[in-house]
């Protein structure tokens, strides 16, 4: 195979029956103080490996920087002077709906952010407001002295599986 790290059409997008998100904020139509938009964002596939069975754990450095150089490239390319809020997720296997067999991500960016995504945001500030520490560091210093949740952890990365985590 010729390629390292791909990112074609998502066959399966969010947005499939919108047209992909303004350019510029002027190309928004206004009404007085509001901002509307019949356009919603984008949605894409990056495809990590064209190996079945690698996934960013198995891989070498070299594969790992290919695959988080695209997501750099993307999220630039997808966020270019926008007024676009992005994420970028992961899923892998049946049970998290994955329907790609190679390993792979996706990166969406929309107008809006995602009530889901806003609450765990506007928590995580709300908790370094009342506690001066930031959360997430909290919840992994917790977890590397308890050491039964962590997966894998070197000097730049850790993986925990979540607390009470309905599936493994």
């Amino acid at each position: 195979c010729d390629w390292a790290v791909s990112c074609p059409e998502n066959k399966f997008q969010i947005f499939s029956n919108h047209e992909p998100a303004p350019l510029e904020p002027s190309e928004y139509t206004r009404d007085g103080i509001y901002c509307k938009f019949s356009r919603y964002g984008n949605h894409e596939l990056i495809i990590e490996s064209a190996e079945h069975n690698k996934a960013l754990g198995t891989m070498r450095r070299d594969e790992v920087s290919n695959v988080i150089e695209m997501y750099y490239r993307r999220y630039k390319a997808l966020n270019n002077g926008k007024n676009l809020q992005t994420v970028l997720f992961k899923n892998h296997g049946n049970l998290s709906g994955a329907s790609q067999r190679h390993p792979h991500s996706q990166i969406v960016s929309m107008m809006v952010v995602p009530e889901y995504v806003r609450f765990l945001v506007d928590n995580a500030m709300r908790y370094y407001d009342r506690h001066g520490r930031c959360v997430f560091c909290k919840i992994i210093e917790y977890e590397t002295k308890l050491d039964k949740r962590v997966v894998y952890q070197n000097d730049k990365f850790i993986a925990i599986v979540p607390y009470a985590s309905s599936v493994p």
